[in-house]
C-alpha cells in the first residue's frame, strides 16, 4: 500500500527536514549528570527481534523494503538467507521507529540503536543490513541520525541516535498502524546486557522470577492504569519547556499508556541489576504519577524509606536506628537531594567520586566537595567499605527480588499494583494492605524491620 503523492510530500518537507537534521546534529552528548544506570540502560540499544508481527506492520516493512531496494539495488541477487536477515533487520528497525513515532510523547532523543556486531550474536540480525537501512532511510528523508561515539579511554560514550521525520510519521499513519500493532507482551521477560560470561546459566531464582513477571504482564493487559488528559497535557508541557525544540535532556523512553509490560533487566552478571523496567509510569515525574488512576480511582504511591542504606546496615547485622538519617552529615548544610545523590554516587561508582559541574552550585570548590564526601563516608562508617565498589548494582538485585515478592503478594490478594523499583502504586483504598505487605516481605527477606512512607 504505497503512500499517495509521496514525492509531493517529500518536496514539501525538505525545509523542515533540513532544519530538523541541523538541530539533531548539533545536539551534544547525553547529560553527564544523568543517573549512570539509567543512561547505560538506554545506551544498550539492541533492536529487538519482532516475533509474529501484525499484518499492518509487516506491510509497512515490506513497503520500506521496496523503497530501499529501489535506491540501493544489490549488485548481485542476494542469497535467500541474506535477504531473510535483511528483512528481519528492517522489521526490527521499523518496529522501533514506528513505536516511537506513535507514542503520545515520543522518546527524548528518538531511538538509540547499537551497531556493534557482537551485540546481535544469535539474533538473526545483520549489522551490515542495519547500516544500509539507516543510511538509505536518511537519503529517503525518513530519518535523521547522529553517530555514536566512544572516547579512546571509553570514559565517555553514547549510542547512535535516530529520529524519525514527519515523512516517516505520515507513512506509518498511512498504513493505519496503531500502538496495538506494536506493543505486545514480551516473549522474554528476563534480559542481560553485556554479559561478562555469555555461557553463564541463568540462576534458578532468576528463572523462577519469570513466572511472576509473566503473570504480572497478563494482568497488565487489562489496561487498568490511566493518566487523565490534563495530566498528559502537563507532562507534555514540561517536556517541551525543558527544550523549546520539543526535546528534553531528561532521559525517558517515551510515554504511552499501552506500554504496561515489564521486563527484568540485568547488567553484565546475574548479580547486578535485575530491576523491572518498561512501564510507561515509571519514568514520569512523581507529581505527574500522583494523578494516575486505577479503574478510575485515585492512587497512592508507597515507598521504602532509606532502602539502600537500610539494606546495607542490615546485611552487616545492624539495624538502622530510629532518628538516624544517613543523608544528614554532621557539620554540613546540604540539600537532601544533593546528599542522596552523593550517597548514590558513592554506592554506584567503581572509583573515587569527584566534584562535578552541577556540584559547584552547593560547594565553593572541589576541595569543599571532597571534604563533604569524606565526611559522609565517615558518617556511615559501618558500611563505608561498600562505597566506590560497584555495590549499587548488586543491591538492585536484592531490591528487585523484594519488589517481585511484593508484586506476587498483591496479585494473590487481588490488588492491582504498579512498581517503580522500590515504590508501588495502588488505589487509595488498598494503601494499608500494601503497607502491610511491604513491611512483612522486607522483614522476611532481611530479618530486620523496614519503614514505609
Amino acid at each position: 500500500m504505497p503512500l499517495a503523492n509521496e514525492g509531493d510530500i517529500v518536496a514539501g518537507m525538505v525545509s523542515e527536514l533540513e532544519t530538523e537534521a541541523d538541530q539533531y546534529a548539533s545536539m551534544g552528548d547525553e547529560d553527564e549528570d544523568e543517573d549512570e544506570e539509567q543512561r547505560k540502560r538506554h545506551s544498550s540499544s539492541v533492536l529487538e527481534v519482532v516475533h509474529n508481527p501484525s499484518p499492518k506492520l509487516l506491510a509497512l516493512a515490506n513497503h520500506l523494503h521496496g523503497m530501499i531496494r529501489a535506491v540501493r539495488t544489490p549488485i548481485r541477487q542476494p542469497k535467500a538467507s541474506d535477504d531473510a536477515r535483511f528483512r528481519a533487520s528492517l522489521l526490527s528497525f521499523t518496529h522501533a521507529l514506528a513505536t516511537n513515532a506513535l507514542m503520545r510523547i515520543p522518546a527524548h532523543n528518538g531511538i538509540s540503536v547499537a551497531f556493534n556486531t557482537s551485540k546481535y550474536t544469535g539474533l538473526g540480525t545483520s549489522v551490515t543490513a542495519l547500516r544500509q537501512i539507516r543510511d538509505t532511510s536518511e537519503d529517503l528523508g525518513l530519518i535523521v541520525y547522529r553517530n555514536g561515539f566512544n572516547s579512546p579511554d571509553k570514559a565517555k560514550s553514547f549510542t547512535t541516535g535516530i529520529r524519525h521525520t514527519a515523512i516517516f510519521g505520515e507513512l506509518v499513519r498511512s498504513f493505519e498502524i496503531t500502538m496495538g500493532d506494536l506493543i505486545k507482551a514480551p516473549t522474554k521477560v528476563i534480559a542481560i546486557r553485556d554479559p561478562v560470561d555469555p555461557s553463564a546459566r541463568m540462576p534458578l531464582d532468576v528463572r523462577t522470577s519469570a513466572t511472576v513477571l509473566r503473570r504480572y504482564n497478563r494482568q497488565a493487559q487489562a489496561g487498568r492504569l490511566i493518566l487523565p488528559q490534563e495530566a498528559w497535557d502537563a507532562l507534555l508541557a514540561r517536556v517541551i519547556a525543558a527544550d523549546p525544540t520539543g526535546r528534553t535532556h531528561k532521559l525517558h523512553r517515551g510515554y504511552d499508556e499501552q506500554r504496561v509490560y515489564l521486563t527484568r533487566r540485568f547488567a553484565m552478571t546475574w548479580e547486578r541489576g535485575g530491576r523491572h523496567y518498561d512501564g510507561f509510569w515509571q519514568s514520569m515525574p512523581k507529581d505527574i504519577r500522583s494523578q494516575l488512576l486505577i479503574d478510575g480511582e485515585p492512587t497512592v504511591e508507597l515507598d521504602y524509606s532509606r532502602l539502600h542504606p537500610r539494606m546495607l546496615y542490615n546485611r552487616e547485622g545492624l539495624e538502622l536506628e530510629d532518628g538516624f538519617d544517613p543523608y544528614t552529615v554532621p557539620g554540613f548544610s546540604v540539600p537532601t537531594s544533593v546528599a542522596k545523590e552523593t550517597f548514590n554516587r558513592l554506592l554506584n561508582s567503581r572509583r573515587k567520586i569527584t566534584c562535578r559541574n552541577k556540584d559547584k552550585a552547593h560547594f565553593k570548590n572541589k576541595g569543599a566537595f571532597n571534604t563533604y564526601r569524606d565526611a559522609m563516608i565517615a558518617h556511615l562508617k559501618p558500611i563505608a567499605h561498600k562505597f566506590q565498589n560497584d555495590e549499587g548494582a548488586k543491591l538492585q538485585k536484592i531490591d528487585s527480588d523484594l519488589a517481585l515478592k511484593v508484586m506476587d503478594r498483591c496479585m494473590d490478594e487481588g490488588i492491582a499494583v504498579y512498581p517503580v523499583h522500590d515504590s508501588f502504586i495502588v488505589t487509595e483504598d488498598n494503601a494499608e494492605a500494601l503497607r502491610t505487605i511491604m513491611l512483612e516481605e522486607y522483614e522476611n527477606m532481611m530479618g530486620f524491620p523496614a519503614e514505609v512512607k
